[in-house]
């Protein structure tokens, strides 16, 4: 099964049990990265991330901002996130975002 195919079927289940969810989308990147544009990850509000959109770094934060589409009712964002600035460091991992 591809990544669309088991993010639909994961999206159906969500559905189908009245859990919310929200999809998260890679639109731009430069330099070496993990995922092209294109990559998608679901989430849903029990905590499941389907699929990713990182090596694993971004997920998290990317959920937690989820959180208000799918319970505050907030509009869709666009993030940036720049890994290679040593001037914001987040997560620990000498991640910098923006």
């Amino acid at each position: 099964m591809n990544e669309l195919q088991h993010i639909l079927q994961a999206f159906v289940h969500t559905q189908k049990s009245a859990q919310r969810s929200a999809l998260a989308m890679v639109v731009q990147t430069s330099g070496s990265v993990y995922r092209r544009p294109g990559a998608r990850m679901l989430l849903v509000e029990d905590g499941q991330m389907i699929s990713a959109i990182s090596g694993g770094c971004l997920e998290g934060d990317v959920f937690e901002r989820a959180q208000s589409l799918m319970f505050g009712g907030g509009e869709p964002i666009v993030v940036r996130y720049d890994t290679t600035s040593d001037e914001d460091i987040v997560f620990g991992f000498g991640l910098g975002w923006w």
